[in-house]
């Protein structure tokens, strides 16, 4: 039985078993200091600062910038299941905490200042797993794991002119499940023909902010749920209509795993695919789960990137296979992928557990000719941790790398100076996480009570989620024990 299936296996028990009360309230952040290079770092809000005063776990952010008046918000999910769990010890555990989950959201200052604005709780799912967010047309589009939590879409608009809430208290109940319209849960989705195609939850989501086109990766039916075959091989393609963004419309159902993707209207050298819109995925899935005899029900062998056309260059939409999956040295389990500005490279990234203890690594393939991709080179990270998630900006990837944190490498010269003798061209860092250097470290807790002592997984804590695309040139990271953390990079001219 591996790792993860032991810790699975040890929540759901508790978690069944437990009459300890969901709101519990916790704090198992710490304040630093928190080593740096050529970073600032302007502010920290831990989970529970958010309102997320159950909740030690934050999951994937994202950023909206209102264009009524350019303010800068965040939109940060919660995660109640990737908890610090229960060590047995000589006695009986006779409680357990039991968090719910939620998403929240917070307003940047001119300055880089977090300022809270209160936590929206689901309607119907007891306890939030995951959570990825992406935003288009000033709504954000959230999905999760839990059976149940279907696609949530946010009004966006409605966090204007609303008062930073004073209190973790004051966060946790500010009124956003009460406003009218400002979020709408879609358990089904509307097919081209009008047909409604049911759909239980989703790992991930990837959005296109020009067109509009959104996959949403590992998505589940209530069935599927049913059965306990949670992430099932299901890559859901989407368009949302910027006049209706609640009413996204289901294209195509690739019956196939993805992981993460990419969508951008290509601009890259392959000059027959110039303006088409396409779509890159990230293929691979190992991750282990349990039904009731405990065996491993969803292990995907393949990883690697995957490349697809969506649309003709007038844009009419046109599903096309250009690329078959390519496949690198040493795969383990294909995460995510980000593209360079020039569409000639994609910088991927493996969630390689069961290679650790050792560096993250990014593999780099040239794209090229887009139906051709191939393994250009792998490089690696300084730092013992595991790679998560990657995104570029001009010269540089943001990648974050849990345990170590937030890397930036400089990717300039990506044949060049992007890998010297096998280590990355990070150029500044901030670790978000300093109590933890290996994965040999443990963090326990003992605030539940005096029977029970909490363990955060040593290799999945840390930096979770990463946006860089504010025009303020702020960055926003999520830290899965310590909260949301707004920085800005201090590189010399």
């Amino acid at each position: 039985m591996t790792r993860q299936t032991l810790l699975l296996l040890t929540i759901l028990l508790y978690a069944i078993s437990s009459p300890y009360p969901s709101t519990a309230q916790v704090d198992f952040s710490t304040p630093g200091p928190f080593p740096l290079h050529q970073v600032i770092l302007l502010d920290q809000k831990t989970p529970r600062d958010l309102g997320l005063v159950d909740v030690p776990i934050l999951a994937d952010v994202w950023g909206w910038t209102d264009p009524h008046n350019c303010e800068e918000y965040i939109i940060v999910s919660a995660d109640g299941v990737h908890v610090p769990f229960p060590i047995l010890g000589a006695n009986r555990v006779s409680s357990a905490y039991n968090p719910v989950g939620g998403v929240a959201f917070a307003r940047l200052t001119p300055q880089g200042d977090i300022l809270a604005l209160g936590v929206w709780r689901h309607p119907t799912v007891s306890q939030l797993d995951h959570g990825d967010v992406q935003v288009f047309a000033n709504h954000a589009y959230v999905t999760g794991e839990s059976p149940g939590y279907g696609l949530v879409i946010f009004d966006l608009t409605q966090l204007r002119g609303r008062t930073p809430c004073p209190s973790p208290e004051d966060c946790a109940d500010t009124g956003l499940n009460q406003l009218p319209d400002f979020a709408v849960v879609k358990t089904s989705l509307k097919d081209t023909t009008g047909r409604e195609v049911a759909m239980s939850g989703g790992h991930n989501l990837t959005i296109d902010e020009e067109s509009g086109f959104m996959l949403i990766h590992a998505a589940n039916t209530f069935k599927e749920d049913r059965q306990g075959k949670f992430r099932a091989r299901s890559t859901k393609v989407l368009r949302i209509n910027p006049g209706d963004p609640t009413k996204p419309i289901l294209l195509a159902d690739l019956n196939k795993a993805s992981h993460d993707g990419w969508i951008t209207r290509y601009h890259g050298p392959d000059v027959q695919h110039k303006n088409k819109i396409i779509m890159l995925l990230a293929n691979g899935y190992k991750h282990d789960f349990i039904e009731a005899n405990l065996t491993e029900i969803f292990n995907n062998p393949k990883n690697g990137p995957i490349i697809y056309q969506l649309t003709d260059a007038d844009g009419s939409f046109h599903l096309k296979k250009l690329s078959q999956l390519v496949t690198y040295e040493n795969d383990d389990f294909g995460h995510q992928l980000s593209l360079s500005e020039d569409h000639r490279f994609i910088f991927f990234n493996d969630e390689n557990e069961d290679q650790a203890p050792g560096p993250a690594r990014q593999i780099v393939f040239d794209i090229s000719k887009l139906k051709r991709p191939k393994e250009l080179f792998q490089c690696f990270h300084i730092e013992e941790s595991i790679s998560h998630d990657s995104y570029v900006l001009g010269n540089y990837l943001f990648t974050g790398n849990y345990t170590s944190g937030l890397r930036v490498v400089d990717i300039s010269e990506v044949e060049g100076t992007m890998c010297l003798d096998g280590s990355l061209n990070e150029v500044a860092y901030i670790d978000t996480e300093p109590r933890l250097d290996n994965f040999s470290d443990v963090l326990t807790f003992e605030i539940i009570s005096p029977d029970v002592t909490l363990q955060a997984h040593s290799g999945f804590s840390g930096v979770w989620g990463t946006y860089p695309y504010f025009k303020s040139g702020y960055v926003v990271l999520s830290d899965t024990l310590n909260g949301l953390f707004s920085i800005k990079l201090d590189l010399p001219d």
